[in-house]
């Protein structure tokens, strides 16, 4: 029996583990149920941010005239300036403790950038207070741009019920009521 008289606490950085994740064997990573040509770990790891284009997060322009930059734009240019500072620092010859510290403020923001919503993590917020709202929050939810923009809209001349049995009906056919039926739209040639 092993016992420790000291907890040895090591910082593990994103590289870190990449390396880590780099160097799991093709064979592994089909025990693991990855599909090496598809799927490696590694690219969990994040190298490159995305950013959405302009029309994504467009600039508005307030009652008073003057110009705002959108939640996302706002998110974008704090990573820049933090890895900015981040890169100097580096070069500089910084403390770790610094260098440490800068990193966990970009991978802050970079994580409230993708999900503002974050248990265990105060949210990022605009400097009246007014939460940022993160490309997540942009995607999901009613009003979100699936089921808001993209999904179907309403539309005339459709109809929605509920499914029920019919033992007159074959397994093909579809019974649709007569007053419904009455006032369907058929379309007709013209020569």
């Amino acid at each position: 029996e092993y016992e420790a008289d000291e907890e040895i606490v090591r910082r593990l950085s994103p590289n870190m583990i990449r390396e880590w994740f780099e160097r799991i064997p093709d064979e592994d990573l089909l025990l693991l149920d990855f599909e090496p040509g598809v799927a490696r770990p590694e690219w969990m790891v994040l190298q490159v941010l995305p950013v959405p284009p302009v029309d994504v997060r467009p600039s508005i322009i307030l009652q008073s005239g003057i110009r705002a930059e959108d939640d996302l734009t706002h998110k974008l240019v704090d990573i820049i300036r933090i890895n900015q500072r981040l890169r100097e620092n580096i070069d500089a010859g910084a403390p770790t403790l610094i260098i440490e510290d800068l990193s966990e403020l970009l991978q802050y923001h970079v994580t409230t950038y993708f999900n503002n919503e974050v248990s265990g993590i105060p949210p990022a917020r605009h400097r009246s207070g007014r939460t940022l709202k993160s490309l997540s929050q942009r995607l999901k939810g009613k009003e979100g741009r699936f089921r808001g923009n993209l999904s179907g809209k309403r539309v005339d001349y459709s109809a929605r019920t509920v499914i029920s049995p019919d033992p007159n009906l074959d397994i093909s056919e579809v019974g649709v009521p007569v007053h419904i039926a009455s006032r369907l739209t058929v379309p007709e040639m013209l020569s």
